[in-house]
């Protein structure tokens, strides 16, 4: 009987195999059997949420084929590199928010 830790597996080799048919317009051929031992080894780390949210961000990264054992092997990275992204965009959020409400008051005082 396949546990819950099988299901969110399972679960997310199925989103890796979805992103990369949209990507590429094929399936990858994978052993899911095999490589739900390295998928449950993340979780069991980072958490459901966390290692779903870093495999939508690593098909956004400039790499050819983005195959999943590169994705194991280089989590850390690429998890590290996703969560500076979502930081530095929101600073630029909140700078772009400053500065159009500096711009809004200096273009009030001029009127």
């Amino acid at each position: 009987m396949a546990t819950s830790k099988d299901k969110e597996s399972y679960s997310l080799l199925s989103s890796y195999i979805g992103l990369h048919r949209d990507k590429y317009g094929a399936s990858p051929v994978i052993n899911k059997y095999k490589e739900k031992w390295a998928m449950q080894s993340l979780i069991d780390d980072f958490g459901v949420e966390e290692v779903e949210s870093s495999l939508s961000y690593y098909f956004k990264l400039p790499k050819e084929n983005h195959p999943l054992s590169w994705f194991f092997n280089n989590f850390a990275t690429i998890h590290i590199a996703r969560l500076n992204a979502e930081k530095d965009a929101k600073i630029r959020a909140a700078a772009r928010q400053k500065t159009y409400e500096l711009r809004a008051e200096y273009l009030n005082g001029l009127s």
